[in-house]
């Protein structure tokens, strides 16, 4: 459910998305980036934080009041760009509702998450949708360094077959 901004009585389901628009929300993702980029994983200050965090729309989403994940995009002249995506480990709200019907899972985070995501969805019989992150030398498949195991056998390139698959194709999501 996206939402330009939370309603008094969210209801059973309390996970929503706004987009940010005041200090208070841009502090909120900046702390969401820290525990998950510099606490969890060990990343440097100097890589999750850049000189383009001030002239980029960052999205934040929350369980209830609480803030649990965040991605920034840059606008360029002909795309967006969706970077420093970050989602709290715990965060599983989405997910509890999946059962519901007319319910469709989009990711994107790091390989852990991807890969609980995507065994929530295969289990779930919920159609899962995950955006892949890897390390690629050439970027147009030749050199079958971005691969990913696939559920019936073989590999996918992610730079040339992806970035996003669905969780059913896939044999898990590696941690490249």
């Amino acid at each position: 459910m996206i939402r330009d901004s939370a309603p008094a009585d969210v209801g059973h389901n309390s996970f929503h998305v706004e987009v940010v628009k005041n200090m208070d929300q841009l502090i909120q993702i900046f702390a969401l980036r820290a525990i998950c980029f510099m606490e969890d994983t060990g990343l440097p200050y100097d890589h999750a934080f850049d000189g383009n965090d001030l002239q980029a729309t960052h999205v934040v989403g929350y369980d209830g009041i609480e803030p649990v994940g965040t991605m920034r995009i840059r606008w360029f002249k002909d795309f967006a760009k969706i970077e420093r995506t970050a989602f709290r480990t715990f965060t599983t709200a989405p997910f509890q509702y999946a059962a519901e019907g007319d319910v469709a899972i989009h990711a994107c985070g790091p390989p852990g998450m991807l890969e609980a995501v995507r065994r929530i969805g295969v289990e779930r019989g919920v159609p899962t949708q995950l955006a892949l992150e890897s390390p690629m030398a050439c970027g147009f498949g030749a050199c079958f360094g971005c691969v990913t195991p696939l559920a019936q056998g073989g590999y996918a390139r992610v730079c040339v077959d992806g970035p996003v698959f669905a969780a059913a194709e896939l044999a898990e999501v590696p941690a490249h």
